[in-house]
């Protein structure tokens, strides 16, 4: 059957293109060729957490309004993809976005001011700059003069979550020198766990371990031993289902302050995000296309004619390429290069299914692993002309559309911008074929 839109991915970018278009009554399907890196992910949706470095100028002070922000970073990044968006398309986006979540029963909070963002704890005490938190509404505030102690509570023997070492993350953090920072274990007898350890699970694993039993041990203890706490931080393996019911309920039996953070993959938060986008656009009558990946395209006269999985070929009518970076095969490299290559040389990074031209950087990667200013290979990406549209040695495809982190012309790590950037941008891919068929049917 012809689709109207093949999107080509099926992680954050694919699944909102998916939606978009879904919404609007087309034919639509997605096609991923396996886990996508939402499992991987925190759950919450960043926007723009830092400026990047730009012009020997370092620019990299957290954003405290980041939709403010986002004329300043196209004054020094052009080809940033919220440079060809726009400041009120990147929040127009955003909006709709937290709107399709609210459909699908997964509850995702702004800071008081729906246009400031909040601090994410992280799984090894970091703070790091976020606008839609899967917590709980009672987010952590900009200011943090009045969190005055801290506990990070695990359950003893999970592995993939340690107090200790978030206490002492978070205490090296400047607005927590004075705070009191603390770690604190609870030992459960796992009552669903059939006799296993949690020193065996993951989070999933460990959240269905857990009985009425273990959540009473654990807000007595609570009750107990951290009653004065500013804040609470345990790790996101008490629910399986979207509503948070158990971390809901903790909150008000304790009267405590009490946040989850996504912990070593497989990460909860990152699974629910995954689960809600999957049932909204089945819900909307999208089609999903699992374990396909997509090996090459055939393109006749600017045009993308259908595409293959080696083994049949898919057709339709517009396509978004929504395949990711590196990290999701979107782009490669040739796998030949040694370590002083990477290290010196502008490398041959290469589309795989188009072959598409690129932004690709001079230097593929820094030499130290946590550099300041980024790794080139983060920044390469697909390039796109004055139209928005991809090229292949310059000529444009007319019904290709290009979303998420496969695009270049930023770093979303660097910038923490990741989740704004595969939204907004999946979100105008979309917007662009549904004009598109409203233009040809009006025409026809």
């Amino acid at each position: 059957m012809r689709r109207q839109c093949l999107v080509i991915g099926g992680g954050l970018a694919g699944l909102v293109a998916g939606i978009r278009c879904a919404e609007a009554g087309l034919k639509v399907a997605v096609v991923t060729s396996g886990e996508s890196g939402l499992a991987f992910a925190s759950g919450a949706i960043d926007v723009l957490g830092y400026m990047p470095s730009a012009a020997g100028v370092h620019l990299n002070e957290p954003v405290s309004r980041p939709f403010e922000k986002i004329d300043e970073l196209a004054e020094y990044f052009p080809e940033h993809p919220y440079a060809r968006i726009g400041r009120d398309g990147v929040y127009k986006a955003m909006d709709w976005f937290h709107g399709q979540l609210a459909e699908t029963g997964l509850s995702m909070f702004t800071a008081s001011d729906e246009q400031q963002n909040q601090w994410r704890v992280t799984a090894a005490g970091a703070l790091r700059p976020t606008w839609l938190s899967q917590s709980v509404a009672e987010v952590l505030p900009w200011d943090l003069q009045n969190v005055k102690r801290v506990v990070f509570v695990n359950i003893s023997g999970f592995l993939d979550f340690l107090p200790e070492l978030a206490a002492s993350g978070l205490k090296r953090h400047p607005a927590f020198r004075n705070s009191q920072v603390e770690a604190l274990n609870i030992e459960l007898p796992l009552v669903n766990g059939m006799g296993a350890t949690a020193d065996t699970m993951r989070a999933p694993q460990l959240c269905r371990a857990l009985g009425e039993k273990d959540f009473n041990i654990i807000a007595s203890t609570l009750m107990e031993k951290v009653q004065d706490a500013s804040l609470v931080v345990m790790p996101a393996c008490l629910d399986s289902a979207l509503d948070s019911l158990h971390l809901k309920e903790l909150r008000r039996r304790t009267g405590l302050n009490i946040i989850d953070v996504a912990t070593l993959p497989p990460s909860l938060p990152g699974i629910h995000m995954q689960q809600a986008l999957q049932h909204r656009f089945a819900a909307l009558g999208g089609f999903l296309i699992p374990a396909t990946g997509i090996r090459h395209g055939i393109i006749e006269n600017g045009r993308v004619f259908n595409v293959s999985n080696g083994e049949d070929l898919l057709t339709a009518d517009h396509y978004i390429l929504a395949s990711g970076g590196f990290f999701s095969k979107g782009l490669n490299v040739r796998p030949d290069l040694n370590a002083e290559q990477v290290f010196s040389e502008p490398l041959p990074v290469k589309e795989p299914i188009f072959g598409l031209d690129l932004n690709t950087p001079e230097q593929f990667s820094e030499r130290k692993f946590l550099s300041r200013t980024g790794h080139g290979f983060i920044r390469a990406g697909v390039r796109l002309n004055r139209d928005h549209q991809p090229m292949i040695a310059g000529q444009p495809l007319t019904n290709l559309h290009v979303a998420g982190t496969v695009l270049g012309g930023c770093d979303p790590v660097q910038e923490c911008s990741g989740g704004g950037l595969s939204i907004s941008t999946a979100w105008q891919a979309a917007a662009k074929v549904i004009a598109d068929i409203e233009a040809a049917g009006e025409k026809a």
